[in-house]
């Protein structure tokens, strides 16, 4: 039976939950993101009215926070979600991001108010991750403090790929990153769940 396409008025988006408000924006192009002052007077709305009994998460395509040289965080990003969560008087509980095809955990600060950021995009990507500057990060050697800004880098991984697991609760939100060892041709699918690589809570 034939249906109709489902159409949205806009690419970004405001997700409703009975236990989080999660808000989209879209960064995707050009290169490096742009807002145009439609969605950045939206965003203020949507922060200030986002209810306060539940978690607040954001969620955008580039990163404000990244250790990768080819795609750094952008500053400008951060400036304008700094902005707008001022005028609301709201700070996201957690900042989820893509763009790098990896993953990273930060501590940033926005406004003064530690929020952790992920970048996660080593999931569906079948081709070489992007690798850290081994000279700078090494995976053992986590936490990194960055010399030139209040963002620490808690945790990453640039060679394995893997996906996100967010799970929000009424008291925390709970993450975990998995992953997965590329497998070889003819190896057998793996029946054990796979331990989390990397896990976080927020307090709410």
């Amino acid at each position: 039976m034939p249906r109709d396409a489902m159409t949205q008025p806009n690419v970004f988006w405001t997700l409703n939950t009975p236990l989080a408000t999660i808000i989209g924006l879209y960064t995707n192009v050009p290169e490096g993101g742009r807002l145009g002052q439609d969605q950045i007077n939206w965003l203020r709305q949507e922060l200030a009215e986002a209810a306060k009994d539940r978690a607040l998460i954001l969620a955008l395509h580039h990163p404000i926070y990244s250790a990768y040289g080819h795609h750094p965080g952008s500053q400008y990003l951060k400036s304008i979600v700094e902005n707008a969560t001022a005028a609301a008087n709201r700070t996201p509980d957690l900042i989820l991001t893509g763009h790098v095809h990896n993953y990273q955990r930060f501590t940033g600060s926005i406004n003064g108010k530690p929020v952790i950021t992920i970048v996660a995009g080593a999931g569906g990507y079948n081709q070489k991750l992007h690798s850290l500057d081994r000279h700078l990060f090494n995976p053992s050697q986590v936490p990194y403090k960055f010399n030139d800004g209040p963002e620490i880098l808690e945790r990453f991984n640039d060679f394995q790929h893997g996906y996100l697991l967010i799970d929000v609760r009424q008291t925390k939100i709970l993450g975990s990153y998995i992953a997965v060892d590329d497998p070889k041709a003819g190896d057998p699918v793996p029946t054990h769940r796979a331990r989390p690589y990397d896990t976080f809570e927020i307090a709410l």
